[in-house]
C-alpha cells in the first residue's frame, strides 16, 4: 500500500514548464498541496501502524518473559512420591504441633472417594456445579407494515411480534467435595522396602499406608476452581399435565394482542472435575494430624500469599507443561521480533513519508 500511493504521488508530480519568455517564474501548480498533504497523511497512517505493532510486539516480549519464567521454574523441579513427602512432613512435626509444610511437586491423577462421588451426566468425571434453567420464549418487540391489497386498494396494517429466548435460574447445586491427586503407589513400594528407597529423613517413618484415601494429595475446593470444564449440557423439552411436548404457540386472539409467554423447556448444565486425568501440582504442602487420631495424617495443597512460594496446579504430565512453556516462549519471542521489525520499518517510512511533504511545501 506504501509504494502504490507513492507511485501515484510521483505520478501527479508536475511536469517542467516550458521556458517563458517573461521574467515572471510561473505558478505554482496545483497538485503540489494535494501530494504534500498525501505524503503527510501517509506518514501519519504509517507511524499509528508503527505505534500498534511496537504495542503488540512489547506485549508478546512479557509474554515471552512470563513463559520462560515458567519453564525455568518447572525444569527446577521434580515431582516427589506422595508417600515420601508425608514421611518427609511427618518427620517435621514437633511434639505438640499439629501439621508441618514444605515445597513439593507432585505428579498424579485426579481421584474421588467412591462415597463422595456425584457422576457427571456421561459418566467422565465428578459434578461439581450442577444449574438447572428455564427457558421461555418473551415477547421482545412488534413491527407493523403496511400492506395494499392490489384488488381492493384497501391498506391494512400488519402487526408481527418478535420472539427472544431467555433462561431463569431454576436451581444450582454446588458440591463442596474435595478433589484429590494420587499417584498410584497404593500399597507403598511394590519391590523393595521404603528404608531401601528413601533417604535418612525417612527411616524412622510409619509403615505405608494401604488405602488410597491415605496415600492421596487433598486439593481443596477453593483451589479447584481452575480445574473446573463444561460438562454435558442437556435439554429436557416441556411437557405438558397429560404427558405430551408442549411445542404448540400460543397464538394471539388478534393480531395486535401481545402473544403470551410460553416455556420451552428445562435445560441442565454441569461444570465437572475429570477423574483420572493426568495433572501436576507445584506449592506448599501441608502435612495435618488429626487431633482425635494422632497417628492419622493427611496432605492438602495450600496457596501461600505472596510469590516466594511458587504454585501451579494444571491438568498434564510435567513433560507437557513443560514442552507447552517453552513452546508459548518462543513462539512470543518470534512474535515480538516480528513485530518490533515491522514497528521500525513503519516508522522509518512514516518519518520519510513526512519529510517528503516538508520539502514539497517548502519548494
Amino acid at each position: 500500500f506504501f509504494f502504490f500511493f507513492f507511485f501515484v504521488c510521483l505520478r501527479l508530480a508536475p511536469m517542467s514548464a516550458p521556458p517563458s519568455a517573461s521574467p515572471q517564474p510561473p505558478p505554482p501548480p496545483p497538485t503540489s498541496e494535494f501530494q504534500a498533504d498525501g505524503f503527510s497523511h501517509m506518514g501519519t497512517f504509517l507511524m499509528v501502524v508503527a505505534g500498534v505493532s511496537g504495542l503488540v510486539g512489547g506485549i508478546c516480549k512479557y509474554l515471552s518473559f512470563s513463559s520462560n519464567a515458567e519453564a525455568r521454574m518447572l525444569s527446577t523441579v521434580r515431582p516427589t512420591p506422595i508417600l515420601d513427602i508425608k514421611r518427609h512432613l511427618i518427620q517435621k512435626i514437633t511434639p505438640g504441633e499439629f501439621e508441618a509444610s514444605d515445597v513439593f511437586a507432585v505428579q498424579g491423577k485426579t481421584w474421588c472417594p467412591p462415597a463422595d462421588r456425584v457422576p457427571s451426566l456421561n459418566g467422565a468425571g465428578v459434578i461439581k456445579q450442577l444449574k438447572k434453567e428455564v427457558q421461555q420464549t418473551q415477547t421482545w418487540y412488534s413491527t407493523e407494515t403496511k400492506v395494499v391489497d392490489p384488488r381492493t386498494r384497501v391498506e391494512r396494517t400488519e402487526v408481527k411480534w418478535h420472539e427472544r429466548v431467555s433462561s431463569m435460574n431454576l436451581a444450582s447445586n454446588r458440591y463442596g467435595n474435595n478433589v484429590h491427586v494420587i499417584d498410584g503407589t497404593f500399597a507403598g513400594y511394590p519391590n523393595s522396602a521404603p528404608e531401601s528407597r528413601s533417604s535418612s529423613l525417612f527411616r524412622s517413618a510409619a509403615p505405608a499406608p494401604a488405602e488410597p484415601e491415605q496415600n492421596t494429595l487433598t486439593i481443596p475446593d477453593s483451589l479447584a476452581e481452575e480445574l473446573f470444564v463444561d460438562g454435558t449440557t442437556l435439554f429436557e423439552p416441556h411437557k405438558e399435565a397429560g404427558g405430551t411436548t408442549n411445542i404448540s404457540v400460543n397464538v394471539a386472539s388478534s393480531s395486535t394482542e401481545r402473544p403470551k409467554d410460553r416455556i420451552i423447556g428445562i435445560q441442565i448444565s454441569e461444570r465437572i472435575i475429570p477423574v483420572d486425568k493426568p495433572i501436576f501440582a507445584l506449592g506448599e504442602v501441608v502435612c495435618s494430624r488429626d487431633h482425635s487420631n494422632p497417628n492419622v495424617y493427611a496432605l492438602s495443597l495450600r496457596r501461600s500469599p505472596g510469590r516466594e512460594v511458587p504454585y501451579m496446579l494444571r491438568y498434564g504430565t510435567e513433560k507437557e507443561i513443560l514442552d507447552d512453556a517453552n513452546g508459548s516462549a518462543h513462539f512470543y519471542n518470534t512474535s515480538s521480533s516480528v513485530f518490533l521489525a515491522l514497528a521500525a520499518a513503519f516508522g522509518v517510512g512514516g518519518v520519510s513519508c513526512w519529510m517528503y511533504s516538508h520539502n514539497i511545501r517548502r519548494q
